[in-house]
């Protein structure tokens, strides 16, 4: 198996203070939700190009990393290859540091073998893929986000040529 990873480049839409932040590497400077209660989703994208992933490759698994601090939020994901249809929303418990001064933790959402409800080609990942993360709707608090890496696991079929051989008269 293969892995392509990208590191978010840049926001799209959505209601998190200072997105811009959440780009690159982690580097300890933060997205935030803003605080309170309600929906706090943001979509990002991978842009058109990011991956180049082989035509012919079959679509194991998508894996998401996310750097971030949060007090006790529940963080959810979603993956959609065209910004509507969205996957299954994976979540993990965010319990890690409150702050993003504080220092970040890592939840990854997905592995290697969830394609999150949707049916992935190499064409639509090349494409372009959208993340939305959401804190939590109904819950108190606010989450940082630093950081998120997208990987894309894959395979390559194997292509079996067989000759005919002819035969005589």
């Amino acid at each position: 198996a293969d892995t392509a990873s990208a590191y978010l480049d840049r926001s799209v839409s959505g209601r998190w203070d200072n997105p811009h932040l959440a780009g690159g590497l982690s580097d300890g400077a933060c997205a935030d939700s803003g605080g309170g209660e309600g929906s706090n989703d943001h979509v990002w994208e991978w842009e058109s190009g990011t991956f180049n992933i082989p035509e012919i490759a079959i679509i194991d698994g998508l894996e998401v990393v996310i750097q971030y601090a949060a007090s006790s939020l529940d963080l959810d994901g979603e993956l959609s290859p065209d910004n509507s249809t969205w996957g299954t929303v994976l979540n993990a418990r965010a319990s890690g540091p409150s702050r993003c001064s504080d220092g970040t933790d890592t939840v990854t959402l997905g592995s290697g073998s969830e394609r999150w409800g949707n049916t992935w080609s190499a064409a639509n990942i090349n494409d372009g893929i959208y993340i939305r993360i959401d804190a939590r709707s109904g819950e108190e608090g606010t989450a940082y986000i630093d950081s998120v890496q997208l990987t894309i696991h894959y395979r390559i079929p194997q292509v079996l040529t067989v000759d005919k051989l002819g035969s005589g008269n």
